[in-house]
């Protein structure tokens, strides 16, 4: 259960664990972003920068 309609904080217990958990996984899965991500997400932020 989440409070509000934007995700808050679970009123279940445990939810360190499930962060860690999600983490862990996460991590094993993509240990090190592929380069073509990195690239884009670069790009991105430059064409970000510059229009401020």
């Amino acid at each position: 259960m989440t409070l509000g309609h934007n995700g808050g904080p679970s009123l279940e217990g445990g939810v360190s664990w499930r962060k860690h958990c999600w983490s862990a996984a996460r991590e094993r899965l993509l240990p090190t972003l592929p380069i073509e991500v990195v690239r884009l997400r670069v790009k991105r932020a430059q064409a970000r920068w510059r229009f401020r």
